[in-house]
């Protein structure tokens, strides 16, 4: 089964004065060097000297759509959270990411540009067949059988990331935790949600698939399967390489005007927007604090509401 594939791009372009709509397949870009092999996901899939997506923070926060049925327990919470520090420097010394989880918020996956601080990085669900049908008719979700979706914000001159969600759906099938011990059959609607998760951060941070079968990065998985919870070489070589411990951040093919010429000030550093007095260990912002807005839209209005002068890239996940 392909469970990660990106089928369509629709991107969304807005400089001073110009307001252009670009739509393109995804090409993989490879970095092969002694003993690794990775891709990094373009912002412009038909250009083959597109610069590529990176975060330029290292310290990034998400947080968890209380919309979302299926991380309401405490549970499915807890591997989300294991899930994004399988790419971190909690679980892997060769790198200087962090994310930080900043608990339940009420908004989910969508995008402001006019209200930067409005931003979050939101992991939620798509949990009815009825939401299902409704983001598959707006052109939103091109079929039912995407096990999640990964959407990231970006600029498209420099391939700077300033926003990204992670969307599950739970409306098709069963996204469980599976015990690797304990066969869970042979039904092709069941997903282990730590295997699902950890692939779709890669993409969170700007990642792409990859040829190797035995990696997170791998497209393609049989149901039930558990093996993309731990990182390959592959996927540790491309997380080392782009965020190392000591040095700059490097992608696949970096901006060479640097990311400070097409002022996204304002979309940068979420962390600084949630400030408290107790410094986090290893991070360079603090605790953050859960914030919740008085109204709840469901996840095909916020969808709609993704535009801007940055790009925005869909990542299906089946």
């Amino acid at each position: 089964m392909i469970l990660c594939d990106i089928v369509r791009t629709l991107s969304v372009l807005q400089t001073k004065a110009k307001l252009g709509i670009v739509i393109g397949s995804l090409l993989q870009f490879v970095i092969a060097g002694d003993a690794w092999s990775y891709e990094c996901s373009r912002v412009n899939y038909d250009d083959p000297a597109a610069v590529s997506q990176v975060w330029r923070q290292t310290c990034i926060p998400f947080f968890i759509s209380d919309q979302s049925l299926l991380f309401q327990n405490t549970n499915t919470a807890s591997i989300a959270i294991q899930s994004f520090n399988r790419w971190s420097s909690q679980t892997e010394s060769c790198t200087s990411l962090v994310f930080q989880y900043g608990g339940y918020v009420s908004e989910g996956a969508f995008f402001d540009r006019n209200t930067p601080s409005n931003n979050r990085n939101v992991l939620t669900s798509v949990d009815s067949e009825i939401d299902l049908e409704r983001l598959i008719d707006q052109g939103l979700w091109p079929q039912a059988d995407l096990v999640a979706i990964t959407l990231t914000r970006y600029e498209p001159n420099t391939g700077e990331i300033v926003d990204a969600d992670i969307v599950v759906n739970a409306a098709k099938f069963s996204i469980i935790e599976i015990d690797p011990a304990v066969s869970c059959g042979n039904n092709s609607d069941t997903h282990d949600l730590e295997n699902t998760l950890v692939h779709e951060v890669g993409h969170f941070i700007g990642f792409a698939h990859v040829t190797d079968a035995d990696a997170t990065m791998f497209a393609n998985a049989k149901s039930c399967e558990t093996k993309k919870r731990d990182l390959s070489a592959d996927d540790l070589g491309g997380l080392c390489s782009v965020y190392p411990a000591f040095g700059p951040i490097v992608t696949c093919s970096p901006s060479l005007s640097g990311y400070d010429a097409t002022g996204i000030t304002a979309f940068r550093s979420q962390c600084a927007r949630y400030t408290s007095s107790q410094e986090v260990e290893g991070c360079d912002c603090s605790t953050l604090h859960s914030r919740r807005t008085p109204d709840l839209v469901n996840i095909g209005l916020l969808l709609l509401m993704v535009g801007g002068f940055l790009l925005r890239r869909q990542t299906f996940f089946r």
